[in-house]
């Protein structure tokens, strides 16, 4: 009788291991699916970064080339201007002209009215 009953306690030992596996098997399989879940939400946010990142260094690098063209554009003149006019005279130019300016006056700059 011994026996008997030692072999029902194995068979429901088994049973309850075999449960147990199976319990942890599925907890773990769930894990993991949070784990890739939560690699691919940072993958993506990460890659999403990286794109605003580039987004923002090509406008960058755009500005700049629209500051070099726009130093290239102006180098000419002021070479012109320092070569043979005085250094009282200011150049304002236009899309549709040039004038060229002799200050008579000046006050200096006056920051009494300014807010901020």
């Amino acid at each position: 009788m011994n026996t008997d009953k030692a072999a029902s306690l194995k068979a429901k030992l088994d049973v309850e291991r075999a449960q147990a596996n199976t319990a942890f098997e599925a907890s773990l399989k769930t894990h993991r699916q949070e784990a890739h879940r939560t690699f691919d939400n940072a993958t993506a946010a990460a890659e999403d970064k990286f794109r605003d990142g580039m987004r923002k260094l090509e406008a960058e690098e755009a500005a700049g080339k629209k500051d070099d063209a726009f130093k290239a554009a102006a180098l000419p003149l002021i070479k012109w201007l320092c070569e043979n006019e005085n250094p009282h005279q200011v150049v304002i130019v236009s899309p549709t002209s040039a004038e060229l300016l002799q200050m008579t006056r000046c006050t200096g700059q006056i920051l009494d009215y300014v807010r901020g």
